[in-house]
């Protein structure tokens, strides 16, 4: 098994430059264990047309975080979510991804569940069990039944 640690201290970029570093060492047998080190800022990797990552940036100015904003365009040279230094962070090659509190944390209602839980003063979601529930059914709706028909790698086949 291997221990992966990657060490993120800039941009996304190739460990060439020395901004972004994944280094992969033997380990016992049965035992994985990845650590990630990062800068205290929030990170958003994310393109300026996802309805994804807009939901995101929606719920980190509700939280008022501020956050380093890397964008990830998603047409520009076959898409740049393809990119090798991205599938290290994000091996779906999917927006949004948020590096926060030490965690590489994907998919836009994990990340806006996030920081309701660590931020409950940004009332993203509702206290009421029945109201949160609503709002959970409609985000399903969108999700599973209307973010797939317009989704740029569904429209490109």
């Amino acid at each position: 098994i291997s221990l992966n640690l990657f060490v993120h201290t800039g941009g996304l970029a190739s460990p060439a430059r020395g901004q972004d570093q994944f280094v992969q060492s033997s380990q016992p047998e049965n035992s994985s264990l990845s650590i990630l080190i990062m800068s205290d800022k929030p990170r958003l990797y994310s393109y300026f047309r996802s309805s994804c990552s807009w939901r995101v940036r929606i719920a980190l100015n509700l939280a008022g975080l501020e956050v380093e904003q890397v964008p990830i365009h998603l047409v520009k040279n076959g898409g740049e979510q393809h990119s090798q230094d991205y599938k290290k962070l994000n091996p779906l090659g999917q927006v949004p991804t948020l590096m926060m509190d030490g965690l590489l944390l994907t998919q836009s209602v994990a990340i806006m569940e996030y920081i309701h839980d660590t931020h409950p003063e940004a009332h993203i979601l509702p206290e009421d069990p029945a109201m949160k529930a609503k709002v959970r059914m409609i985000t399903e709706m969108i999700c599973s039944g209307i973010q797939p028909i317009q989704n740029l790698s569904v429209m490109q086949k």
